[in-house]
């Protein structure tokens, strides 16, 4: 896949950001995604304590 320019990744950007706030912003977070982003959560903890 070719490179975009910082533009055009700017405006792409803004454009799913505006969709999403118009669509998905406003519901609440699924359970399971909760989980899920506990579970990335612990991982990251565990991750920085060994280092």
């Amino acid at each position: 896949m070719p490179a975009i320019c910082v533009e055009a990744q700017h405006r792409l950007g803004r454009t799913l950001r505006s969709l999403y706030e118009r669509t998905v912003d406003g519901q609440p977070i699924p359970l399971d995604q909760v989980d899920l982003l506990l579970r990335l959560r612990h991982r990251e903890r565990e991750l920085q304590r060994q280092r």
